[in-house]
């Protein structure tokens, strides 16, 4: 298990060097992965997600906390990311523990990781109910606009922004709430009173709590 978080500094080669050799060997640290011989382009994937992981742990980003999650087997998976956004001081989830999951699909980078917060953050680009909840819409990641070369950061960075101002110009587009959009951009009384109570229910870091420490 990894992190990248300006909480929490690690020791950087120790961390590159494992990511490499997921990527370089395919004995059992492939194998263990989910990754085969035969599956050249999940191979592209890993290298591009290595790249990613040695940038972000010499740039950690502010509040953010986020590691290796797990697949339907309980193994460690590197296409599976799991996050902790920690809301500050004046945003409407002010005290909030925000977690979210990177799902990185086999054909990544040639087509979008998929994000969801998990339970579903209060926020009008947030599907709240039904089997797509949780689910962002972000218009970077949307097929037409993917860029295979766009830096996992930047849509870290892009999911501080949703949480930490709502009404920020950067997420203008992609509402999939029309009644919280509504409720923001009518005074924002019930939007904020809503997030607050949302916040007062997501106040624990289980990833902080629970993975305190780097497992390599």
């Amino acid at each position: 298990f990894f992190f990248f978080s300006s909480r929490r500094r690690h020791t950087r080669s120790s961390l590159v060097s494992w990511a490499r050799r997921c990527v370089q060997e395919t004995g059992i640290n492939a194998e263990y992965m989910g990754i085969t011989k035969n599956k050249m382009v999940e191979a592209d994937g890993m290298q591009k997600l290595s790249q990613e992981i040695e940038y972000l742990d010499a740039n950690p980003i502010d509040n953010v906390l986020i590691g290796l999650g797990e697949d339907e087997y309980g193994q460690k998976n590197f296409f599976c990311w799991e996050g902790e956004i920690s809301a500050t001081s004046g945003c409407p989830y002010e005290g909030a523990t925000i977690k979210f999951k990177i799902n990185f699909p086999t054909t990544y980078p040639f087509d979008a990781p998929a994000i969801v917060f998990a339970p579903p953050l209060y926020h009008p680009r947030v599907f709240q109910n039904g089997s797509n909840a949780g689910q962002i819409c972000m218009d970077m990641l949307l097929p037409k606009k993917w860029k295979p070369n766009t830096p996992i950061a930047d849509i870290i960075k892009k999911l501080v922004i949703m949480v930490q101002d709502p009404t920020s110009p950067d997420m203008a587009t992609g509402v999939v709430d029309p009644n919280i959009e509504h409720e923001l951009n009518s005074g924002k009384e019930s939007f904020i009173a809503k997030a607050k109570e949302w916040a007062q229910d997501h106040q624990q870091s289980q990833l902080i709590q629970h993975q305190s420490l780097i497992h390599i």
